[in-house]
């Protein structure tokens, strides 16, 4: 070895160590020489537990765990419990931060399916209502319980985001203008009404009110093999005695004609029910004029055979022919219904007058000195005479005024009444309006005034009445 700085060892006394005499120790204060040679035997007990690698990885200590020591808890093996043939459970306690022993999980009772409803303490559904954790509820069906908001009311104010329900229609100013496929509400006007739309038309013109020509008339037409209405099968029966009837139910046809053949004797009357045969009224019959009389006569009792017009049978139910009388013999009865009107009556020939009084030529409010009633404007069309009644306990001027166009009186027919005595004109339509002007020609307010004007149909314009010879009474 090469030569080179050498290390003497000095003990803290100064003296040197590691020499012959004074040699390193593995115990300072003890005697023993350095190095230690010769075996070493390791006393392991009685009990031969030493844990060797073996034992560690296959043997029964693996499952030997040392707990240390925390705070004035001392280092204590950790107990375990049997689980199984080969596995043994460790003793675990588990505590909160503040060192409360956790000995439950999964809190309170916990329920089946099905099971009776208790004090909800166990692990459920839970909801957040704003302000506090609840449990959720639900029906007999398991079905969830949930709240919803409904939708407004009428008019009230827009729909919200929460609400839920059938928005039944959307009230708009202007037609609105909807995405082709979407699902929409029914748009209404601002009234509520249903928006049509008009838009488009059948044919070149929208609808509007008043007669249209032909032309801007929407057409119509009648099936030409549509089948005409048919006439219900006869009704027919015996009457032999008294309050013998022969009955049938009928309604709503334009004629029924009545048979009567047999040998008989008695009376025989039209009756009708129009609640179903409880209530019964009696009509009447056309009788067929004889040779030298002029018209077709009424009756309501028939005595004798032939061929009879009922009349009076209108909204029916049921029709029958009664005996009112005794009876002899044997009546043969038919009643035969039509839906086209009665030929017999073809031979009656009317005039219907409907005279209008006038609302706004009559007048029976009191006038004073001097003053006027004039009246409105009124057509004349259809209208043949004018006729005009006063009285007043006040003379008076009374004018008939006639105009073509309800603003030129053109045609005037003035004349003067006498106080407390009636008067009453008549005059022929010549013009397209007519109104009356009365003007009080007395000295004071009258107290009754009575003005009225009828528009006649079919009248003539000579006096009322005759003179006392008989002749026309003039001015």
């Amino acid at each position: 070895m090469a030569d080179g700085p050498a290390s003497i060892l000095h003990n803290t006394s100064g003296t040197e160590i590691g020499t012959a005499s004074n040699p390193i120790r593995n115990d300072p204060t003890g005697t023993t020489s350095q190095p230690v040679t010769g075996t070493v035997t390791a006393n392991i007990g009685t009990s031969g537990s030493l844990a060797l690698d073996a034992t560690l990885t296959g043997g029964t200590q693996k499952a030997i765990v040392r707990g240390g020591a925390k705070g004035t808890t001392t280092a204590a093996d950790v107990t375990s419990t049997a689980q199984s043939a080969d596995r043994q459970g460790l003793d675990v306690q588990i505590r909160t931060s503040a060192g409360v022993a956790v000995d439950s999980f999964g809190g309170g009772t916990q329920y089946a399916d099905g099971a009776a409803r208790g004090t909800a303490t166990g692990t459920l559904m839970m909801v957040d209502d704003g302000t506090n954790i609840q449990s959720a509820s639900g029906d007999a069906n398991g079905r969830v319980n949930v709240n919803a908001a409904g939708i407004k009311t009428n008019n009230n104010a827009a729909p919200g985001a929460t609400n839920v329900g059938v928005l039944p229609a959307i009230a708009n100013a202007s037609a609105p203008s909807w995405t082709e496929g979407n699902q929409v509400g029914l748009s209404t006007l601002l009234n509520g009404a249903t928006r049509i739309d008009n838009t488009s038309w059948l044919g070149s013109t929208a609808p509007s009110v008043g007669q249209k020509t032909m032309a801007n008339s929407l057409p119509m037409t009648l099936a030409s093999d549509q089948t005409p209405p048919t006439n219900p099968a006869d009704i027919t029966g015996t009457i032999t005695t008294l309050n013998g009837t022969v009955s049938g139910a009928r309604q709503g046809y334009a004629s029924i004609a009545l048979v009567l053949t047999g040998t008989w004797t008695g009376g025989v009357v039209f009756e009708m029910s129009s609640d179903g045969g409880t209530t019964w009224v009696t009509g009447g019959f056309v009788v067929p004029p004889p040779v030298a009389a002029p018209m077709p006569q009424l009756a309501v009792l028939l005595t004798a055979n032939g061929t009879y017009q009922c009349i009076g049978a209108s909204a029916t139910t049921h029709i029958r022919i009664r005996a009112a009388t005794a009876v002899t013999g044997t009546i043969n009865v038919r009643l035969v219904c039509s839906v086209t009107p009665p030929a017999l009556l073809a031979s009656f020939a009317s005039i219907q007058q409907n005279i209008t009084n006038s609302i706004y030529n009559s007048f029976t409010t009191n006038i004073a000195s001097g003053a006027s009633f004039t009246g409105t404007a009124e057509s004349t069309l259809g209208v043949e005479c004018v006729d005009v009644a006063l009285k007043s306990d006040q003379p008076c001027t009374v004018q008939i005024q006639q105009s073509p166009d309800s603003t030129n009186w053109d045609i005037v027919d003035s004349y003067q009444t006498l106080a407390g005595t009636g008067w009453s004109q008549s005059v022929h339509s010549a013009a397209t309006f007519v109104r009356v002007v009365v003007t009080n020609l007395g000295s004071a307010t009258t107290t009754y005034f009575r003005l009225q004007t009828t528009l006649c149909p079919v009248s003539d314009a000579l006096p009322r009445a005759l003179g006392t010879q008989g002749g026309l009474k003039v001015d």
